[in-house]
């Protein structure tokens, strides 16, 4: 699950990077375990402050990536809508 939240997690960055044209990057000491890593997705999600409280109330490190991993999922699918849009209106 902690593998799977990662990969979202560099998708969404990826994606974001492409639609912004910036040079987005992902730090190289991201946390290898899975708490570790569920807490610092919690706290390195922007937008949406109720949410990531939440996320770092629970307890249970299973749950939080769970949630993430919605979070993170329903984020790229929007990120990847929307770089299709701007790939298909660019090429005009």
């Amino acid at each position: 699950l902690s593998t799977e939240v990662e990969q979202l997690l560099r998708d969404v960055v990826r994606l974001s990077a492409k639609l912004t044209e910036q040079n987005i990057e992902l730090p190289e000491d991201l946390p290898d375990l899975p708490t570790e890593l569920s807490y610092w997705v919690a706290s390195n999600l922007y937008g949406v402050a109720a949410e990531q409280q939440l996320l770092l109330e629970m307890q249970d490190t299973v749950t939080r990536l769970e949630r993430e991993a919605e979070i993170l999922t329903s984020t790229r699918n929007h990120l990847a809508a929307r770089a299709v849009l701007k790939d298909t209106f660019s090429e005009k």
